[in-house]
């Protein structure tokens, strides 16, 4: 289930416009190679103007799951 609000989570988070340009980068920046989770925290970072690194801690290792953001 966290799988899946993930990236749900992550978009009421940035909001639509930042959450989408983040896809949109990410895919292009990789197109022809691997990525890593942290390559997707950084263009996440980068494109949002945000600090993520707690909101991904939350979502991806912490052992209990987060609330889901309602914003």
């Amino acid at each position: 289930m966290r799988g899946a609000l993930t990236p749900l989570a992550l978009r009421r988070t940035i909001g639509g416009q930042a959450f989408f340009q983040t896809l949109r980068t990410w895919t292009k920046q990789h197109r022809y190679a691997n990525a890593t989770t942290a390559d997707f925290i950084q263009t996440a970072e980068q494109v949002s103007g945000r600090y993520m690194q707690q909101f991904f801690a939350e979502w991806l290792t912490a052992t209990k799951m987060p609330a889901l953001p309602t914003g």
